[in-house]
C-alpha cells in the first residue's frame, strides 16, 4: 500500500473528518486533522515561515551612458560575446542615453549578473556586470563595448509541480501535473508567454489557469495564441464530450478572477485531453493514464511529447506589462474533492480564491502541493517516487544529497537552495 492508500484509509477510519471542507455547515474536527496529516508529514519539522520560494526578484536601475546603438536591456546570467550559454532574466526597451528601471527574477541562489545593451538585430552587446546587492549602474566602464555574440541567449524556464491531494497530506512526488513556462518582451505592449505541459502524473480531471496578480483584466486588451493568430486556432482545450462540470467557469482565454478582477489566462479544461492529442473517448468512458512520468509506457503509463502552446498578451497598462515576471505569476490548478470543486496555488498564494471558495486549515504546517522550481529542464520524481524525506535525521527519495537535499531546505530555507540540480537519476523522469 502506497503513502497516498495508507492516507486515504487513515480520512476513512477519521468517519468523515474532512467533510467540512466541502460544506461549511458540517462539523470539522480539526484536532484529529492535524493528527493525521502529521503523522503523513515526510519531513521532521518545517522551518518556521519557510515560504517554499526558490526565486527572488531584484530591482535595478540603468544608464545607458555609452554608445551601443542599443534598442534593448537585457539582464542575463553570462557573457554571450564569449560563447558562454547566457539566459536572459528580464528585458525592456533601452536606448542610448536612456536610464530605465527593470525588475526581473533569478534563483536565490544566484548573486551575479551582466546588463546588456543590445543593438536592434540582436548581434552586438555593450556589456557591464552587477551584484545582487546593487540598486543603480551605468555604462561609464563597460567590460565589452558592441562585443559581437557568438551564442544566441535563451529564454528563462521556470517549471511549476502539483500534487493533487490537497488538503490532504501526499506523498509528494509532485508530478500529477508539470508545467514549463517562458516569456519574451515581443513588442512595445506585448508578451510572448510559452507554456509546456511536461506531465500529467494523475488519473483524476485537473483543469489550469494562470492568475496574474495585481494586474485587473482591464489591463489586458486580448490574448491570443500563436495558433489564432496563424490561422490555426490552436490551444490546449480540445473539443470533447464533457466528462463532468466546467471547472473553468469562464469563456475564452482571458477570464477575470471572481472576487478581485484580476486577469486569468485560460489554459485547459482537461490535462489528459490537453497533453494528448490521440485521446479518444470510448463508449462514454475514457481510460486516464499517466502521462511523461514512467521511463516506459504500458497499460496504465504514456509518453508523448510535451506540449507546447504560445500566448500572444497585449497590454493596455505599462506598469502591468513590466510587471510581469515568472515568479509573480500564480499558476493554478482546479480540481474535484469531496462534491465540491478546490484551487491549488503556490506557496505564497495559498488559500487563494480565483473561481471556488473552499477552506484550508492554517494551524497545521505542510509541505505545500504545489512548487515552482527556477529551472526549465527540472526533473520531477518517476511514479512512485517522493521527492524528498528527511525523517530521523536520515535522507530518502529523488533529491536526497546531503548538502544539496529537499528535506535540508525544508528544515532551513537557507540551506541546499540548489537540491534541484542534485537527483537521484533513477527516481528522476
Amino acid at each position: 500500500m502506497n503513502r497516498k492508500q495508507t492516507f486515504a484509509l487513515g480520512v476513512l477510519m477519521a468517519a468523515g473528518v474532512l467533510s467540512f471542507l466541502s460544506c461549511k455547515r458540517n462539523v470539522f474536527d480539526e484536532e484529529k486533522y492535524i493528527e493525521i496529516v502529521t503523522q503523513q508529514s515526510p519531513v521532521d519539522s518545517i522551518e518556521a515561515g519557510h515560504n517554499f520560494t526558490l526565486a527572488a526578484s531584484h530591482q535595478i536601475k540603468v544608464t545607458a551612458n555609452v554608445e551601443a546603438g542599443a534598442k534593448w536591456l537585457r539582464i542575463l546570467t553570462d557573457n554571450p560575446t564569449t560563447g558562454h550559454a547566457a539566459t536572459i532574466l528580464g528585458e525592456t526597451y533601452c536606448a542610448d542615453g536612456e536610464t530605465v528601471s527593470l525588475t526581473f527574477s533569478a534563483p536565490v541562489n544566484q548573486t551575479a549578473f551582466y546588463a546588456a545593451l543590445v543593438d536592434a538585430d540582436e548581434i552586438h552587446y555593450t556589456l557591464r556586470q552587477f551584484s545582487a546587492s546593487d540598486s543603480e549602474i551605468d555604462f561609464s566602464e563597460p567590460m565589452v563595448v558592441r562585443g559581437r555574440r557568438t551564442r544566441i541567449p535563451t529564454v528563462q524556464t521556470y517549471s511549476y509541480c502539483y500534487e493533487d491531494q490537497q488538503p490532504e497530506a501526499s506523498e509528494y512526488s509532485y508530478n500529477d501535473l508539470v508545467l514549463r513556462m517562458s516569456y519574451q518582451r515581443t513588442g512595445e505592449k506585448e508578451i510572448s508567454l510559452t507554456v509546456s505541459l511536461a506531465a500529467v502524473g494523475t488519473t483524476k480531471k485537473l483543469a489550469a489557469a494562470i492568475r496574474l496578480p495585481g494586474i485587473p483584466k482591464t489591463a489586458i486588451d486580448s490574448i491570443a495564441t500563436e495558433g489564432e493568430r496563424k490561422g490555426r486556432g490552436e490551444d490546449f482545450d480540445r473539443n470533447y464530450d464533457p466528462l463532468g462540470t466546467e471547472y473553468l467557469t469562464q469563456e475564452g482565454l482571458l477570464m477575470r478572477a471572481n472576487t478581485s478582477g484580476e486577469a486569468v489566462v485560460r489554459l485547459f479544461e482537461d490535462a489528459h485531453w490537453a497533453i494528448d492529442p490521440s485521446l479518444t473517448v470510448d463508449h462514454g468512458m475514457m481510460t486516464r493514464k499517466r502521462y511523461n512520468v514512467a521511463p516506459t509506457p504500458g497499460d496504465d503509463y504514456e509518453l508523448v511529447t510535451p506540449r507546447t502552446i504560445v500566448y500572444h498578451i497585449y497590454f493596455n497598462d505599462d506598469a502591468a506589462l513590466n510587471s510581469f515576471r515568472l515568479d509573480a505569476i500564480d499558476p493554478f490548478v482546479v480540481y474535484g474533492y469531496n462534491g465540491a470543486l478546490w484551487e491549488i496555488h503556490l506557496y505564497p498564494f495559498q488559500g487563494t480564491q480565483v473561481f471556488y471558495e473552499y477552506n484550508l486549515v492554517k494551524s497545521v504546517k505542510l509541505l505545500p502541493w504545489a512548487i515552482m522550481v527556477p529551472k526549465g529542464d527540472f526533473r520531477y520524481p518517476r511514479t512512485g517516487y517522493e521527492i524528498g524525506y528527511y525523517k530521523n535525521g536520515a535522507l530518502f527519495g529523488t533529491y536526497m544529497t546531503v548538502g544539496h537535499s529537499f528535506g535540508e531546505w525544508v528544515v532551513d530555507h537557507t540551506a541546499s537552495t540548489d537540491w534541484y540540480d542534485y537527483p537521484t537519476l533513477n527516481m528522476a523522469f
